[in-house]
Formats: structure tokens, sequence, C-alpha cells
């Protein structure tokens, strides 16, 4: 994937670019972009403004006095109704019409609550998503996928409203802090469970070499995602097929992280515990343990391993209960018929439900 390429998601009137750039040129991406909105709001999460404040000025600088910034506070904590209808208040308070852009300038939890701030404002303006972490290139600003939490569950409150694009630039990688990098990686594995690609190998050898990392690698990976991830969304934008395999690991994973209160257990490392317990349970319905399959658990314990934390399980499986991917009132699951062939389940016996969220559990600590 080279810096200067584009990947297309989504059809017809709805289809928007990723585009892929150097972090300099993004100022005049922004600009051009812009161009016909009457106000432009960046929308900025604390620790993206921290590291980046000289090239948020510039992008300020480049759109000119149509511009303001707006910055909230980061992690998966403040993504809720209550910070969102604030937000969306602030940015009424500034006289925007339905010309305005919203930028996204930050994580996955920016990029979603921004999202869903353009899709309520005025019925529905513009946005632009520019992910600053691995995790947003590869999966969470790809999509979209909109939304914040509820008080009863992970992402019961959002939309379905694509950007009008999405810039990546994987010059921001190099300043994610190593546990943030690792943490990024579990939904690249993700795409490794239900599409073979990109290798684990590479993977691991992008982890490993974690900050002076191979960039050719980097863009090799993320341009690997985007595509399978665009394919997906083309086929199935509001997920009501193929679009839910991309939800493997992630139905007990949310359930971990609504546990842990989304202090605790980071998004990646509870989707890493989830793969665990879909991998078991997949297992348990049909598939064959091979290398490969054990080569994948054993990533995904080693990727949600970490600081110990305590969760009772009858508090993830009532977690589990409110899991939006349920269908007719039951709960499914993403499993394996084999590495790359991805189906979906209904959930357990009750018995065989508690053994795979404890296992997931057990996975969370080292």
């Amino acid at each position: 994937m080279k810096k200067s390429e584009s990947i297309l998601v989504g059809s017809g009137k709805r289809q928007y670019p990723v585009l892929f750039t150097e972090g300099k040129c993004i100022p005049e991406s922004v600009s051009a972009l812009t161009a016909s909105s009457q106000s432009v709001i960046i929308i900025a999460d604390a620790t993206a403004h921290a590291l980046y404040q000289k090239l948020i000025a510039k992008v300020l600088s480049k759109i000119g006095k149509r511009a303001k910034l707006i910055t909230i506070p980061s992690g998966e904590r403040h993504k809720n109704g209550k910070h969102l209808l604030g937000l969306l208040e602030s940015v009424i308070a500034l006289g925007v019409d339905r010309s305005a852009t919203i930028v996204a300038f930050g994580g996955g939890v920016t990029t979603d609550i921004a999202g869903c701030l353009a899709s309520m404002l005025l019925r529905g303006v513009k946005w632009i998503a520019i992910p600053t972490t691995f995790l947003g290139m590869v999966d969470a600003a790809i999509g979209g996928k909109t939304g914040v939490n509820s008080e009863l569950g992970k992402n019961l409150i959002g939309t379905f409203w694509p950007p009008q694009a999405v810039i990546v630039s994987p010059d921001f990688i190099r300043t994610q802090p190593r546990g943030e990098f690792k943490d990024s990686i579990a939904e690249a594995v993700k795409y490794f469970a239900i599409q073979r690609k990109p290798s684990l190998k590479d993977l691991k050898l992008l982890q490993k070499g974690f900050p002076e990392h191979d960039s050719e690698l980097s863009m090799k990976i993320i341009g690997q995602c985007v595509r399978i991830k665009a394919g997906i969304v083309r086929a199935d934008e509001r997920e009501s097929g193929v679009r839910a395999f991309l939800n493997f690991g992630h139905t007990i994973g949310h359930a971990l992280e609504f546990c842990g209160s989304y202090r605790y257990i980071s998004h990646g490392r509870a989707v890493a515990a989830g793969m665990v317990g879909a991998i078991s349970l997949s297992l348990k319905q049909g598939l064959k343990l091979s290398p490969a399959v054990v080569e994948l658990q054993e990533y995904c314990i080693e990727l949600a391993s970490g600081r110990k934390v305590t969760i009772e399980l009858s508090e993830a499986l009532t977690a589990l209960q409110n899991d939006k991917k349920r269908k007719r009132g039951k709960l499914m699951f993403v499993l394996l018929k084999e590495i790359g062939k991805p189906y979906l389940s209904p959930a357990p016996n009750s018995r065989e439900l508690r053994q795979t969220v404890d296992l997931s559990i057990g996975a969370l600590v080292d």
C-alpha cells in the first residue's frame, strides 16, 4: 500500500475513499475536502490533541476562520449519551448550518462519537475521520458505524452514517504507547481469523519492531484490513448478513469491557479474550485442531493477558444478554468452520456458555 493510494468503501452515493497520505499532507487534504463548508468543526480527543497540537494548528490555519476546535476527554468511559448531548449543544452554539463538516481527529472512541454527532446534528451533516491509532486505521474508523455506549451495554446507541472520507497516515503509529499498540493488534488478528489476512507472522513482526517499525509493513497490514472491510461493507453496509462476521470475538469482548466499566479492560484486550472463547467454542462445534488454530489461540491469549482484573462470571453473563447483535431474542456468536471461514451460530447451552465466558475471563490474567 502506497501513501498516495486510496481505497473505496461502500457503494453508490454512500461510497467514500480511504485516503493514504503522509501526516504533513493532512492540512491540504482537509482543506480541499471542506472547501464548500461554511464551518468546519474539528473534534479531537485530549490525547491526540496533546500529541499532534502542531498538526491540528496547521489544519486550522489552512482552513481559516471557518474552522473551530473542540477537545474532548480521551477514553471509552466518556463515550456515552450524556457526553454526546453536551457535545451536540456545544457545536450548535457555534451557529453551524447544514453545510458544516465535522472532522474527527483521534482514536476509535473519537471517530465513533464524532460520527454519531454528525449523523444527528441538524439531521445529518458531512464528516471526515482522521484515525490516529492503529486500531482506528484497521477497523474502528472504517465502515460508517457510529455510536456511543448505554448504561446497559456497549454501542447500543448509534447510526450507520458514512463519512465523506477517511484519512489514514501511518506516521501517527510511531507515537502510540507500546501497550496501546499491542491492544490495537487484536482487531487485525480478527481479520486473519475470518479472512486469513493479514498473516500472524506479519503482525508479530510489526508488534516486535514497535516503535521503530517497518513503515512498509504497517502500510501493507493496514491496506489489507481496509480492503477486507471495504469488501464486506460493500456487500452488507447495515450488517444484515456477512458484516456480522466482523464481530468475531466481540460478543464476549464487549461484555468484558462493560464489566470493567471501560476503565480496566481495553477494547483490544477484551476482543482478544473474546476470540479465545470463540475459538474454544468453535473447536467444540467442529473446528479441527491444527498448528494454525493453536497458534491463533495462543496469540490471542498473549494479546489478552495483562494487569489482573476481577470479573464475576455471573456479571459477564448478564452483560451478554444486552448484546446488540441478538437476533429474535437469541444471542449470536461468530465461530469458525476453519480459519478464514466464519459462520453465525446461536449461543450454546447454558453450561457451555458459562465455560466459554469463564475461559475468556481467564485469558485476561497473565
